[in-house]
């Protein structure tokens, strides 16, 4: 509770009334000029492509299609060797729609020194790796040249989750760039069979933070003291489901992002 309280707290201002603005922000630019001439061009599944740096894996890795790519958050990474002369490297990278136990990595091995980004590349989102194959210089440097490199695809961040007795859920998450009440979510509904609606943030304090539709009918309240469901006067209790323990539920089997997009390649084999 003290987790998700710390995270609502932080929210700012009031939203005065429902309005159809856009619920994704942009995503920034990202300039690859200082290190374009390090950037290696992979062909990966149905048109995909992948460009990374061997030198800085986890830092300047980006997945797409030729017209847009987007940054993939590396957590991790490791090489061997130094530059010109590297002969393995790694990076794991975030993918929040992969079961438990499954992880996005990215493999590179080159013991022949072979050209640049030559040698054998491997892409791990379950159990079979998939290969990926090195693009020729030509087509690699147009590709660079008409793509246009953007920050993460993926915007959103939970914030708070909760289960009544009967087992409808309500979930809160946030833009995690976008600090405007009006971008933040509320979901009820079944396990897999969640739905937005139309609840907006309409106070906020030291004590906590209430959701509430334009007539007060329905309201969903959850502060230091208590997590409750208000319809219609009546009021439900409500258990509080930590987020950090259940991530992967959140975005594989709640239902809240069915169907979406989540920016990695994982999308095209953990839809």
């Amino acid at each position: 509770m003290k987790t998700v309280m710390a995270t609502l707290f932080g929210l700012v201002g009031l939203v005065p009334e429902a309005t159809a603005k856009d619920p994704e922000a942009p995503r920034p630019a990202v300039d690859i000029t200082t290190y374009k001439e390090d950037l290696v061009v992979l062909k990966g599944p149905e048109n995909h492509y992948l460009v990374t740096s061997i030198q800085d894996m986890g830092e300047r890795t980006f997945w797409g299609t030729t017209g847009t790519l987007h940054q993939l958050q590396g957590y991790s990474s490791s090489s061997s060797g130094g530059p010109d002369h590297y002969t393995e490297a790694a990076a794991l990278f975030i993918a929040h729609n992969l079961p438990p136990g499954k992880r996005l990595q990215l493999r590179w091995e080159n013991r022949e020194s072979t050209p640049k980004g030559g040698g054998q590349w491997l892409l791990h989102c379950g159990d079979d790796p998939v290969p990926l194959t090195v693009v020729e210089s030509k087509e690699a440097n147009n590709i660079l040249k008409q793509a246009s490199f953007h920050g993460q695809f993926w915007n959103r961040r939970p914030i708070a989750l909760a289960r009544d007795e009967f087992g409808t859920y309500y979930y809160v998450d946030e833009h995690h760039r976008d600090p405007d009440p009006e971008r933040i979510h509320v979901y009820t509904g079944w396990m897999g069979d969640m739905t937005k609606s139309k609840l907006m943030l309409v106070a906020r304090d030291s004590k906590g933070s209430i959701f509430s539709t334009r007539t007060g009918d329905r309201r969903l309240i959850i502060d230091t003291e208590m997590l409750r469901w208000i319809e219609d006067g009546i009021a439900t209790p409500l258990r509080d489901i930590p987020v950090d323990e259940n991530w992967a539920f959140i975005h594989r089997d709640l239902g809240a992002y069915a169907n979406q997009q989540m920016g990695t390649p994982c999308d095209l084999f953990f839809p």
